[in-house]
């Protein structure tokens, strides 16, 4: 499987306008029958919108977040955000990795007016 890294995102709309607290990720590995591929992201960067229009990047669009180290599906690598986010819709950008999966959950709150 190929990634065009930087140029490639995973999208999420979450439905209403939420206060993002911080996120989980994860890889995966299919590690069985003497199997042990791993699949990851190292680095990425965040985005988010309030509306799914204009988006805008977590601190800015230089700053980069550290992934997984490995595949790690069942340990996740748990970020928390020191810059509040309120968004509906939020992108994850892959920077570097490894084949590329990648499992994640948000953590926050709903219902946010304006």
């Amino acid at each position: 499987m190929s990634v065009n890294y930087g140029v490639a995102w995973v999208q999420v709309y979450l439905g209403e306008i939420y206060d993002i607290h911080g996120m989980d990720t994860r890889g995966d590995c299919w590690c069985s029958n003497g199997h042990n591929e791993q699949y990851y992201i190292t680095t990425f960067k965040l985005s988010y919108s309030l509306n799914g229009g204009q988006f805008n990047y977590y601190v800015d669009e230089n700053e980069i977040l550290n992934g997984n180290v490995g595949a790690t599906w069942n340990i996740p690598n748990r970020k928390t955000f020191d810059k509040k986010i309120e968004a509906d819709t939020l992108r994850i950008h892959p920077i570097t990795g490894f084949y590329s999966a990648l499992a994640f959950e948000l953590y926050g709150c709903g219902n946010i007016s304006l």
